[in-house]
């Protein structure tokens, strides 16, 4: 079975089902977190550490592109893992869907290993955006929703076990 990387800008967002996972004898093996700016360093260090504490999953910070490449690149080397990748990562500062650095990552992996389809998406973005990943990305956008009452994420559970056993 396949493990998971998660890339996030809100890590703590995605605890409850990070959990669940778990519970279905996933490994998630790790978060790459690209900060966003919406909180303070000092609430972003204590929401992360509750996470941690929470899951036993390591939150993995980067603060720049050459930061995330170099942390994907990592988990890229074992061939084990999947990418189960938020879209919009507002610490990327781009709003141009090529622009963005996770979709340039996966495109360079894309190009350089055919056939490796190593990497899903997943957005609480409009229709519009969501679109946009379908038309790109057909069978690898997981089906996401925010839950804002308990300010969570809610993935398609069969399509994370999808992703890890191919």
């Amino acid at each position: 079975m396949k493990r998971i990387v998660i890339v996030e800008d809100r890590p703590w967002v995605t605890q409850r089902e990070v959990l669940e996972i778990k519970k279905q004898e996933i490994e998630v093996a790790a978060m790459i977190y690209y900060p966003n700016s919406n909180s303070t360093k000092q609430e972003q260090e204590k929401l992360v550490q509750e996470f941690e504490n929470k899951t036993g999953v390591d939150v993995q910070w980067v603060n720049s592109q050459s930061e995330f490449v170099d942390a994907m690149d990592r988990w890229y080397a074992d061939e084990r893992v999947v990418f189960l990748v938020d879209f919009d990562l507002k610490g990327d500062g781009s709003t141009n869907f090529d622009n963005r650095i996770n979709v340039l990552y996966v495109k360079a992996k894309e190009k350089q290993e055919k056939g490796k389809e190593r990497f899903w998406f997943y957005t609480t973005g409009n229709v519009d955006v969501k679109s946009i990943l379908m038309a790109q990305y057909k069978g690898h956008v997981i089906d996401v929703n925010f839950n804002p009452i308990r300010m969570s994420l809610e993935w398609d559970m069969g399509q994370i076990q999808e992703m890890v056993r191919g």
